[in-house]
Order: structure tokens, then C-alpha cells, then sequence
């Protein structure tokens, strides 16, 4: 005796946002990182070059025509990316900007979401018209509390710096 599942647009949401985070977070802090470096290893240089990579398709969703190309641009796709690429870079993985463009996406899905939004959802708050100021001053705050949070909680200490850096002299 088989049932059958039933899912809601928010459980689909869930499970699609994290294929696509993950997706994008491997190819744009991963690959194409990866491939800016053959061009010049400097840490600035990846940084930007993959950020504004990351914009560019991202300027195509409704939300960068609501919100002005220049704001959009600067507030929710380069600034992002770029401190998503810069954490990445520092941490060496992709692991905590795989986190944070989760939590900056999932929240758009199921808490605060835009009409005429690229990712429509029933979430909790749904916001009728698109303020820039407003996206701006969630960005000047949501970014410095993830780094504080990140620093915190996945600093190394003294041991596992000991034991990581073993481990990559083992790796070479």
C-alpha cells in the first residue's frame, strides 16, 4: 500500500533553491574562480572577476528592472557575490558562501518575497513594490552580521589550524 506524497510550493522551493544555490555557489566561487586565477592569482582581482560574472545573469531577474540596473547591481548581486567570493577565498572552500546565499535566498522564498518576483512563493511578508533604499540598508546590515557570525563561529583555532595545515602540506 503506496502513498502518496503531496508537496507544497514551499517544499519545492526548499529543495529547488538549494540545487540552485549549490549549483551556482560551486560554479561562480568554484570554476570560475578557478579560471580567473590562470589569468592572475591576485585575491582582488578573482574577487571582482567573479562577482561581477555572478551579476550579470542575476540582472536579468525582475527585481534588477524594479529596482534600477545601478542600485541592483551594486546592492543585491555584485556586493554579495563579492563578499561571498572573498569568504570563499579566505576560507578556501565554498561551504559558508554555499550557507549565505541559502540563507539570503530561502529567506526571499518563504519570509519576504516581491510581486513579480523570479522565484514567486507564498512566503510570509510579500512586498508590493520594490524599494531600493530599503534592499540597501538590508544589505549594509545582513552582510556585517554574517561576517561577524562566520568569524565567530568557523574561526580556527590554534589545533585545527595545526592539524589543517598538516593536512594541506600532505596534499602537495
Amino acid at each position: 500500500m503506496g502513498m502518496a506524497l503531496h508537496r507544497t510550493s514551499s517544499e519545492s522551493g526548499l529543495v529547488l533553491t538549494t540545487i540552485q544555490i549549490t549549483t551556482e555557489e560551486l560554479f561562480f566561487r568554484g570554476y570560475v574562480v578557478q579560471g580567473a586565477s590562470l589569468i592572475w592569482s591576485n585575491r582582488v582581482f578573482l574577487a571582482i572577476a567573479s562577482a561581477l560574472i555572478f551579476t550579470l545573469p542575476h540582472l536579468l531577474n525582475p527585481e534588477a528592472r524594479a529596482g534600477g540596473w545601478l542600485t541592483i547591481f551594486s546592492n543585491s548581486f555584485f556586493v554579495p557575490g563579492l563578499v561571498w567570493t572573498v569568504v570563499s577565498l579566505i576560507d578556501g572552500t565554498t561551504e559558508l558562501a554555499i550557507g549565505i546565499h541559502f540563507a539570503n535566498n530561502i529567506g526571499g522564498v518563504l519570509l519576504f518575497n516581491i510581486t513579480g518576483s523570479a522565484l514567486p512563493s507564498p512566503a510570509l511578508f510579500t512586498i508590493s513594490e520594490y524599494h531600493t533604499t530599503y534592499g540597501a540598508l538590508a544589505v549594509l546590515v545582513a552582510i556585517p552580521v554574517f561576517l561577524a557570525i562566520a568569524y565567530k563561529v568557523f574561526k580556527h583555532d590554534k589545533a585545527s589550524e595545526l592539524v589543517f595545515q598538516s593536512d594541506r602540506e600532505d596534499r602537495r
